[in-house]
C-alpha cells in the first residue's frame, strides 16, 4: 500500500515535468519547421512566434536563436527585415498590461535604459551568437537594417560592448535616424569611455 503511494506521488510530480519537456520539444520542432518552409510567410512567422510575451519570459527564445539564424541571411528581404526587427524584444522585458475603464492600456518599452531580462547564462549565450550578426548588419548596405542592427544592440546592453567603436563610426553616418539610434544605443551599452562622451557631445550640435 505504501509502495502504491509513493508511486502516486513519484507520477504526479514526473507526469507534469515530462509533458513540459515533450511541449517544450514540439515547440522547438515547429519553429525549425518554420524556418526550413519553402514559404518566406511561414518562415517569417517562426520569429513572430517567438516575439510572444510568455516565449521571451521563459527564455526559449533566446533558446531559439541558434535555430533562426539562418532568417538574417534569408534570401526573402521580408523574412531577413522581420529577424533584424524583431531580435531585440527576445532581450527585453515584455511591456505591462493591464486594464483600465474596459480599455486595454500597454506601457511600451523605454528608449533610455530599457527594462532587460535577467541576465543569466541562457542570456549570455544568445548573445554570444547574435552579437557576430549584428555587428556584419551594422555594415549593411541597407540602412534599415543598420538601423535594426543598432537598436538591438542598444537592447542588449553592457554585453554588446564590442559593438561600441562602430557605433561611433555611425555618429558620421548621412541618415539622422541611424545617428540618433546610434547615441541610443551607446547610452544604453553604458560604456563610459572618453570616445563615448565626446562623441555623444559631439551630437548635440547635430541640425537633424
Amino acid at each position: 500500500m505504501r509502495y502504491r503511494i509513493l508511486m502516486a506521488v513519484v507520477l504526479c510530480v514526473i507526469a507534469p515535468q515530462c509533458a513540459k519537456s515533450s511541449q517544450g520539444d514540439d515547440f522547438i520542432r515547429d519553429i525549425q519547421n518554420r524556418v526550413s518552409s519553402a514559404d518566406p510567410y511561414k518562415r517569417k512567422t517562426a520569429v513572430w512566434i517567438l516575439k510572444r510575451d510568455e516565449n521571451i519570459k521563459s527564455y526559449i527564445s533566446l533558446k531559439c536563436i541558434p535555430i533562426i539564424l539562418p532568417l538574417f541571411s534569408d534570401k526573402d528581404a521580408m523574412v531577413r527585415d522581420a529577424a533584424y526587427a524583431d531580435i531585440e524584444f527576445f532581450f527585453l522585458e515584455p511591456p505591462k498590461t493591464y486594464y483600465e475603464k474596459g480599455a486595454k492600456i500597454v506601457h511600451g518599452y523605454k528608449i533610455f535604459n530599457p527594462k532587460r531580462l535577467e541576465v543569466n547564462d541562457d542570456y549570455r549565450n544568445a548573445v554570444k551568437i547574435i552579437l557576430p550578426v549584428l555587428l556584419e548588419g551594422l555594415k549593411d548596405n541597407d540602412e534599415q537594417i543598420i538601423y535594426q542592427s543598432i537598436s538591438a544592440l542598444g537592447s542588449i546592453g553592457s554585453l554588446a560592448e564590442k559593438s561600441v567603436p562602430m557605433l561611433l563610426s555611425l555618429l558620421n553616418n548621412k541618415d539622422n535616424h541611424t545617428r540618433k539610434e546610434s547615441v541610443i544605443a551607446l547610452a544604453n551599452i553604458g560604456e563610459r569611455t572618453d570616445a563615448v562622451i565626446n562623441g555623444i557631445k559631439k551630437m548635440l550640435n547635430d541640425e537633424d
